[in-house]
């Protein structure tokens, strides 16, 4: 599959310096807090808070101001599973993720139902997010959590309490680069779900940790649209605040140059500004993490710490699931 095209958009250097100086005090100081993990207590304590009717009210108000053909996965999500709109998409996630800001918070969530129709069609698009639910009889995307588990999957909470979610690309394997995008984002999907359960992803919000290899990584098998769709549902749809990502990679001189540009362009500026870059051997990268709030007691044995991600972290979760359905 080739992908990757010298003419593909890019966000240079100077665009970053150039968003980075229209920020405002308060913009730059959230970012510092953000990447350091400073007052994490504070913005948990403002995120329990209790979310008033007018609220509410005003939430459902800006839904509605939505064009109806903008807003058709939410509309049909109305129809076919109501239940679920409470229960996977509470609109109080929304809310929390936009700072409750209630037009923000509704154009998310349409985001959000907009998407998931598109990865698991009108068939599985409204069944619960779980393996006998949207993901029955997905026996490729199981396959894919099975062969590549560390493609996502979840650290120990960082210093702060946050959700650490541990990234690993497997672009050296023909089975990860041939799998289609519509399999790879149901993985997704059901991941960012798994992170929506954890009380400190609510709270706290998200630190991505990525590892990059760049010898396993050739241009020429880069799929940007791919890419760009897990972009979008992390930070379009899903309500999920990321203070900060790790890009952990090797030194190499042409994927600094090509590669992470273009990741950035599919980045909206939020993203980008918090995006920290390790060039540094991987099993060195522990020596650069702690002062971001991740220990080496958090970070896998392949960045030098001392953590082994679980390889069977899908077939223990289905299990779960298994177990809940069968309780009375």
């Amino acid at each position: 599959m080739f992908s990757y095209s010298v003419t593909a958009p890019v966000v240079h250097p100077e665009q970053e310096e150039h968003e980075y100086s229209e920020l405002n005090t308060d913009e730059k100081q959230a970012i510092v807090h953000d990447v350091f993990g400073y007052h994490a207590d504070d913005i948990a304590r403002q995120n329990e808070r209790e979310i008033t009717q007018q609220e509410f009210d005003a939430f459902h108000e800006a839904l509605e101001d939505i064009p109806i053909d903008e807003r058709a996965g939410y509309e049909l999500a109305t129809i076919h599973c109501p239940d679920l709109l409470e229960t996977e998409t509470n609109p109080r996630l929304f809310l929390v993720r936009e700072a409750f800001q209630p037009d923000k918070a509704a154009r998310r969530l349409v985001a959000y139902w907009n998407m998931r129709v598109d990865i698991f069609g009108m068939e599985k698009a409204f069944l619960p997010m779980t393996f006998a639910g949207a993901l029955h009889g997905e026996d490729e995307v199981y396959r894919l959590m099975e062969l590549f588990p560390n493609f996502r999957t979840f650290l120990p909470d960082d210093q702060h309490g946050r959700t650490v979610v541990y990234c690993e690309t497997y672009y050296g394997n023909n089975d990860f680069i041939s799998c289609s995008r519509t399999n790879m984002m149901k993985y997704v999907w059901y991941n960012l779900h798994l992170a929506l359960k954890r009380e400190s992803t609510i709270l706290r919000g998200v630190v991505f940790i990525l590892k990059i290899s760049p010898e396993q990584l050739p241009l020429h098998s880069f799929d940007r649209l791919k890419n760009k769709m897990i972009l979008k549902a992390t930070k379009d749809c899903f309500p999920v605040f990321i203070r900060a990502a790790h890009y952990c990679t090797r030194p190499n001189g042409l994927h600094q140059r090509m590669l992470l540009p273009m990741l950035k362009f599919f980045m909206n500026r939020d993203m980008r500004q918090r995006l920290i870059i390790h060039i540094v051997d991987h099993e060195k990268v522990y020596l650069e993490m702690d002062r971001y709030s991740v220990s080496a007691n958090g970070l896998p044995t392949c960045m030098g710490g001392l953590f082994t991600p679980n390889p069977h972290w899908a077939f223990e979760q289905r299990e779960i699931e298994e177990a809940a359905q069968q309780q009375p």
